[in-house]
């Protein structure tokens, strides 16, 4: 069965449970602000491992210390669906699971270890 494209109103309900989260009508998006570059990089490896094992893939556009997560549903049209509030609900997740590496205002923050370390491939602890 097809996803169904959510109305204006159930989009914002469900935003409620996703602080940070917006709409801008046909997608919605979270833009998260990090220590630096490692940081940013480290945790696109982990919402990769999220997409796949749901099947549905948001865009991800990388900055230097951002990452721009924007998520739609292309098979109903670029509409926003179920799917897209799943996979914010499971990024959101990879927050709470790291939270070590939050900062104080919810960001990523400066503390990344080894976590950073391996996702790059660079056996050493970072201080950032």
């Amino acid at each position: 069965m097809a996803p169904r494209p959510l109305s204006p109103q159930e989009i914002q309900d469900a935003l409620t449970e996703l602080p940070g989260w917006t709409s801008t009508g046909d997608r919605i998006e979270r833009t998260y602000t990090f220590a630096g570059h490692l940081a940013a990089a480290a945790i696109v490896t982990e919402i990769a491992r999220v997409q796949e094992s749901l099947n549905h893939h948001a865009d991800l556009t990388l900055s230097y210390d951002k990452l721009k997560v924007s998520v739609n549903t292309h098979s109903v049209g670029g509409k926003v669906t179920e799917l897209d509030t799943e996979l914010a609900h499971r990024i959101e997740q990879i927050a709470v699971e790291h939270r070590d590496l939050l900062d104080a205002v919810g960001q990523f923050g400066v503390q990344f270890g080894h976590l950073a370390a391996h996702a790059v491939g660079v056996h050493r602890h970072l201080q950032l």
